[in-house]
């Protein structure tokens, strides 16, 4: 009787696993391939004449549900240029480029969306962030200031480049990257080891922020005239702190002066979300590989095989 009981519950077990990789070939199909004409756009749409808002987003990686509520908010407030300091995706694949492009487009932002590479960006398949976002580093003027945006994800930044960059800004300039220059995990917070000659080089130039990510917490933090912002939990949490509230910064760009101001999201669990990221983000990559369609139809023949044993038996 145990034995039977045993069996069944496997059977059972096996139906019900069978079902969900099926809902989430279904969810897959119905997500599409989503391209919104935003992300990865280089240059505004418009002259971008002060005053003007943009939005600054970071580590977003699996946290689709909050990353949308994010995304309300900044578009509430009428950001017109939106940047993203990294990790927008948790693995660098197809998969995961999709869900981040879903959740854009759901949301209708068209306020350009920029994305600095971060370290999850590239885990993968480092080439998909060019085809899918777009260059990795750009620099231009928008609404009398300078934005530039650095690859310091998986290294350092080229020091002469960013030199020519700096050199040939007008200023303000405003930078973003992934890593923090800073290490804020202690206090008060030191330059990162390895980062002094580029430390060195802001103070050179008239750069007031800088924008990273990579730790995952929000810090403001003004040092020699520089203005540090780690916006590194924009949708993700740390470990398994499911209340760890979500943040965007917006910075008013206004003929004299720039200003910033943090805006927090509480954490956003979605079933929809969830259900997506495990659907096209892992079931589907998973059943579309050689091993994957052979495990998944050696469940589904164990499951067959025990169904009709436990039939017969109680026949």
């Amino acid at each position: 009787m145990a034995r039977r009981t045993i069996a069944w519950a496997g059977v059972a077990s096996g139906f019900l696993l069978l079902s969900m990789v099926a809902a989430c070939f279904l969810i897959s199909c119905l997500l599409g391939n989503p391209e919104p004409p935003t992300l990865g756009n280089l240059v505004p749409p418009h002259p971008a004449i002060p005053p003007l808002r943009l939005a600054v987003f970071g580590d977003t990686q699996k946290g689709l549900a909050t990353f949308a509520a994010l995304l309300e908010k900044a578009k509430a407030e009428g950001a017109e240029l939106a940047v993203h300091t990294g990790d927008l995706v948790s693995r660098a694949d197809e998969a995961h480029y999709r869900l981040a492009k879903a959740v854009l487009s759901r949301a209708g932002f068209e306020a350009p969306f920029l994305v600095a590479p971060g370290n999850h960006d590239l885990k993968g398949d480092p080439t998909l962030f060019e085809r899918h976002v777009g260059p990795k580093e750009m620099a231009f003027r928008w609404g009398g200031i300078d934005l530039v945006i650095l690859d310091n994800a998986l290294g350092f930044p080229d020091l002469e480049r960013v030199e020519r960059v700096f050199r040939a800004a007008r200023g303000p300039i405003i930078v973003f990257c992934h890593i923090p220059p800073l290490d804020v995990s202690r206090e008060p917070a030191f330059v990162r080891p390895g980062y002094e000659a580029f430390a060195a080089l802001l103070g050179k130039y008239p750069v007031r922020y800088v924008f990273s990510g990579h730790a995952h917490g929000y810090w403001r933090i003004e040092r020699e005239g520089v203005i540090f912002i780690v916006n590194g939990v924009g949708g993700d949490y740390e470990s398994w702190q499911l209340d760890q509230p979500a943040y965007l910064t917006l910075v008013d760009v206004e003929p004299v002066m720039l200003r910033d101001r943090a805006v927090q999201q509480p954490p956003v669990h979605g079933v929809r979300h969830n259900l997506e990221h495990l659907a096209a983000g892992h079931v589907v990559p998973l059943a579309t590989r050689p091993w994957g369609i052979g495990l998944l139809l050696l469940l589904a023949g164990g499951v067959t095989w025990g169904g009709i044993r436990l039939l017969r038996r109680r026949s």
